[in-house]
């Protein structure tokens, strides 16, 4: 079969509980997915920036599609987003960012618990096992 799998992992550090889901694109073995991502959610949402990981032979073909559908990509915003990767900072940033949003998340739910009793109820993620 000569189809593609396209994963859009827009969300992907917005887990405030349990081990993060695996995306297909690591449990692909035959390079039949392409993973797609975005700095904006985690870093700040005027960057703008996102990433793929593709199979090898796609290469080319999406390097030259995305250099005419879209030439404008800030250079400055890319050279410092490639400085701040490869630093041990950027893990440290990440792991700060989910510790934060869980804390909102509990403070969110402890508020609504607070004001509006039973009169709410707050519906959890689906599990895992539903994906």
């Amino acid at each position: 079969m000569d189809a593609y799998i396209l994963e859009d992992d827009y969300d992907a550090e917005h887990r405030y509980e349990g081990r993060p889901l695996e995306a297909v694109q690591g449990l692909d073995r035959s390079g039949r997915v392409i993973y797609i991502g975005t700095f904006t959610t985690v870093l700040f949402p005027s960057l703008r920036l996102g990433y793929v990981v593709m199979p090898a032979p796609l290469r080319d073909a999406l390097s030259r599609a995305k250099w005419v559908a879209d030439r404008h990509t800030s250079s400055l915003q890319q050279a410092a987003l490639a400085d701040f990767m490869p630093k041990a900072t950027s893990i440290t940033y990440v792991r700060r960012f989910r510790a934060h949003s869980a804390s909102r998340r509990v403070a969110l739910l402890e508020a609504i618990e607070k004001n509006f009793g039973d009169g709410v109820e707050v519906l959890e993620p689906l599990p895992e096992c539903m994906f």
